[in-house]
């Protein structure tokens, strides 16, 4: 049997995703939304989001429910990123700077997990 396909039960047993096509692809939608980001900063900040979301669950970080590390960082401030989305859905009053430190948040915490968890400023986000 050779030791380079799946095994077992699983379908997925023994591969893993292609993280330098997913990279590619989260710095292309990165770039859209920092050009998008000067036209209305609300709707960038729900982009990232939904990218910050995508890229959770292709790193196979629970970032919601039981399974959701109360202490990782990460969770934490995705959190509440969501917290000030739904106030600003909401029109629910907003510190004047909410919005765009949530989105600097946001690309925080992106920049750290496509580094591979390195905390650094090089990773072009």
């Amino acid at each position: 049997m050779s030791d380079q396909a799946p095994g077992g039960d699983a379908p997925d047993v023994g591969l893993t995703p292609d993280i330098g096509l997913s990279l590619h692809e989260w710095a292309t939608r990165w770039q859209q939304i920092e050009d998008d980001r000067s036209d209305d900063l609300g709707e960038s900040l729900e982009v990232a989001a939904e990218l910050l979301d995508d890229i959770l669950a292709e790193l196979h970080i629970p970032a919601t429910g039981a399974e959701a590390p109360a202490t990782e960082d990460v969770i934490e401030a995705r959190r509440q990123i969501g917290d000030v989305l739904e106030r600003r859905r909401n029109d629910q009053p907003l510190a004047g700077d909410e919005v765009a430190d949530a989105f600097d948040e946001a690309r925080r915490v992106i920049s750290y997990l496509v580094s591979g968890r390195v905390e650094s400023d090089e990773t072009g986000f």
